[in-house]
Order: C-alpha cells, then sequence, then structure tokens
C-alpha cells in the first residue's frame, strides 16, 4: 500500500511540475498528513484529490523535502518488508523525480 500511494505522490507531483514549472517547495522536511502544506498544495491544483498520509501515521510517516529552486524533492517512507525490488525494510526508502 505504501509503495502504490507514494508513487501517486510522484505521479501528482510530475503534474504538479508541468502545471507550475516547479515542485512545491519546502525546504526543510514537512511530515505528509493529508492537511499539511504540502497536501493542499497538491489539492489546490487539482493534481490529487486527496493526499495520503502514512496508513500507520503518527507511528510512521511520509515526508517531502525539495530544493530552494523547487526542481528537485525527495520523499522518504517506511516499509515493513524487505521483498520489494530497490527498497529495504524500515524507514530509510526514499523516492525522488
Amino acid at each position: 500500500e505504501r509503495i502504490t500511494q507514494v508513487r501517486q505522490l510522484q505521479k501528482a507531483l510530475s503534474l504538479y511540475q508541468i502545471e507550475t514549472n516547479l515542485f512545491p517547495i519546502h525546504t526543510t522536511a514537512i511530515t505528509i498528513t493529508g492537511s499539511d502544506a504540502f497536501s493542499l498544495a497538491l489539492e489546490e491544483r487539482d493534481v490529487m484529490p486527496e493526499v495520503p498520509a502514512d496508513p500507520n501515521h503518527p507511528n510512521t510517516v511520509y515526508t517531502y523535502q525539495s530544493n530552494a529552486a523547487g526542481n528537485d524533492y525527495t520523499i522518504t517512507f517506511c516499509l515493513d518488508t524487505s521483498t520489494i525490488s530497490g527498497y529495504s525494510q524500515g524507514c530509510g526508502n526514499t523516492i525522488t523525480p
């Protein structure tokens, strides 16, 4: 479920970037709750109707952080398994554009 949600976020960010020529700018990590500034930015642009929080929030969370120019970002997330190729069990997983 987390991989699906993170990939949905990645697709929404691609659409956001196409519309605005940048990604939402948050130079410090922001916890994605569905009602945070990052989530609201995606929803206001109609690139994602509802931004998901981690299924085990607040015990585990997704975070989003961009660079100051808004041309790169990192989403961090946790996984309960090590069976997904390219990712590991634990909270050290990231996805970028």
